[in-house]
């Protein structure tokens, strides 16, 4: 049996083509009644509200669907895939011109969205790590909630602090969000994090009092500059709950649920 996270991945596809394949085939009573260019308007709605969930695959097919069908049952000779009108060739290419059209701009939608979405719950973790120092919580529970807190910023599968820091060889997350990585040319913004430890310093007022190993997922997971630096500002909010020695820190390794 198919996953459920299959069939959700394979649901806008397989609407894709059903989807402008029903509506051509509701429309064939109206083809003798009805301007084509009246039938393509209804087959334009018919594929934006298809693509509305964003999928880029899912509107490339849609679109490609709308015109196959559009030629198939409304334009003649009927039911065959041929076009005798010029008219009805350009009419066939502009639908799905603008099938894959409206499915890019969803898709941009709905990225925006998600990012926006991932913008504010960065807010949120840095404020609450921030009431968590104003408050005077004790310094191992703020360095634990920020493990937490890097855990889902940079799609770690692993994260926990190391108050005696890592040999020197070891990728660095700087404080501008750049990975120094030898002599390698690591791109963060398209390959993420590298599947081995990676040290995150913790510094406050020019002290050093450890780090955060950091462990990305086998395949990258593209990492934007904005949840970098979100990083970088939650280990400076642990560092200054080191540097001000919060009730009774233990030296010791804290980490965040490892992640499958």
């Amino acid at each position: 049996m198919l996953a459920w996270t299959d069939l959700r991945a394979r649901y806008p596809l397989v609407l894709a083509v059903i989807g402008p394949l029903a509506v051509a085939a509701l429309m064939i009573p109206l083809r003798n009644h009805v301007q084509n260019t009246d039938l393509a308007l209804v087959m334009v709605v018919a594929v934006a509200l298809v693509v509305l969930p964003g999928r880029r695959v899912a509107a490339v097919v849609a679109g490609l669907s709308a015109g196959a069908w559009f030629d198939f049952f409304l334009t003649r000779p009927y039911e065959r895939f041929s076009i005798q009108r010029s008219s009805d060739v350009q009419t066939t290419v502009l639908l799905a011109v603008v099938g894959i059209l409206v499915g890019e701009i969803a898709a941009r939608r709905r990225l925006a969205r998600r990012d926006g979405i991932a913008a504010r719950d960065e807010v949120i973790g840095l404020y609450v790590i921030a009431e968590m120092l104003a408050a005077g919580r004790k310094a191992d529970d703020i360095v634990a909630s920020v493990a937490e807190q890097l855990h889902d910023v940079l799609f770690l599968v692993e994260c926990r602090f190391d108050p005696t820091g890592l040999e020197s060889n070891s990728p660095v997350l700087d404080r501008a969000g750049e990975l120094h990585y030898g002599q390698l040319d690591w791109t963060l913004e398209t390959e993420g994090l590298p599947n081995r430890d990676v040290i995150l310093p913790v510094e406050s007022q020019g002290r050093r009092f450890g780090c955060y190993v950091l462990r990305g997922p086998a395949l990258g997971v593209p990492l934007a500059q904005d949840r970098r630096l979100a990083a970088v500002a939650l280990s400076d909010l642990a560092g200054s709950a080191l540097n001000t020695g919060a009730a009774g820190y233990q030296a010791g390794r804290y980490s965040a649920p490892s992640r499958n």
